[in-house]
């Protein structure tokens, strides 16, 4: 059980139930969901802790590692906000919460707090309906790429189940490590093997997270695999994109995998959470090159 605060408790499986309690109440923030908090947990030192109904989360930062506080919930919002920052004072972590959902920053009250938008960690949500189809001038550029892959690679076929053999983890961790290895030297000030680390602990757990409905997309050139992603179905409305790589050598990879990933997905559900930026410039131009239809919004509060 999940402590009430300000008594935490470090991130366990046996949490997610009572975790997703609170979060099925609201939209997919990314940063809340419990696959999403128990793959970034690398170092083992997420805690959890209930501040007046609010799920409260000790966060490390995904570049730096530093901790900090934020929360889910719309229970006595200013009060919360209150004890978190004198508790972070006292507990000598830096006075503000960050990652905080815009559904909160309703009812700050802004003459005491300051609540600033955090760009970098805001959520980039597609609509399946506009990737299935890349119409429209706007989408002129992923119809080159897309049709660019499905002629320099006629054998290409794509592979999307409910279920996961451990051959197919096995190439996925495999690609991951390409990547990484082709990422390296570009991301500066991003920890390559935070990225390798989080995929590895999402298969060490994934057939243990009760009522949990995912989707394992794999992309293959001949019996080469090129291309992968991971998500979870939410509900109708979202389903959750955890993890999405591809080998850049296959020109429009991504191209191809999104258009006929929400092609397949646009059955189930409207929209897809691609998750955020972390304000890595090439990142940022990927994802809205896609042109997101919307953002769930995160913030930055500090007392006044």
């Amino acid at each position: 059980m999940i402590p009430i605060f300000p008594q935490f408790k470090n991130l366990e499986l046996l949490d997610k139930r009572e975790v997703e309690k609170i979060t099925s109440q609201f939209p997919p923030y990314s940063d809340f969901n419990f696959i999403s908090l128990w793959s970034w947990n690398i170092k083992d030192e997420m805690r959890l802790s209930i501040l007046n109904g609010n799920l409260v989360v000790r966060f490390t930062d995904y570049l730096s590692s530093k901790p900090f506080y934020s929360f889910l919930g719309n229970n006595k919002i200013n009060e919360t906000v209150e004890e978190l920052l004198e508790f972070a004072k006292k507990e000598g972590v830096k006075p503000l919460l960050r990652l905080v959902p815009d559904i909160v920053s309703k009812n700050l009250d802004l003459k005491t707090y300051s609540l600033e938008e955090d760009p970098d960690h805001f959520d980039y949500i597609y609509k399946n309906e506009y990737l299935a189809n890349y119409s429209g001038n706007k989408f002129k550029n992923k119809r080159c790429l897309y049709n660019k892959f499905k002629n320099s690679y006629p054998n290409a076929r794509i592979l999307i189940n409910k279920t996961i053999e451990p051959k197919t983890i096995e190439d996925i961790l495999k690609l991951d490590e390409k990547w990484a290895k082709h990422k390296v030297e570009k991301l500066v000030n991003f920890d390559i093997k935070n990225e390798i680390q989080a995929v590895k602990r999402f298969f060490l757990a994934f057939n243990k997270f009760e009522n949990s409905k995912f989707l394992f997309l794999c992309l293959y050139v001949e019996e080469e695999l090129v291309g992968f992603s991971i998500s979870s179905i939410i509900n109708q409305d979202y389903v959750l994109c955890h993890f999405t790589k591809g080998d850049i050598k296959y020109g429009g990879v991504y191209e191809y995998m999104l258009k006929n990933y929400a092609q397949n997905i646009s059955k189930i559900s409207h929209f897809m959470n691609y998750e955020q930026d972390l304000g890595l410039s090439s990142l940022r131009f990927s994802k809205n090159s896609f042109r997101p239809a919307s953002f769930l919004k995160k913030y930055v509060i500090v007392k006044l």
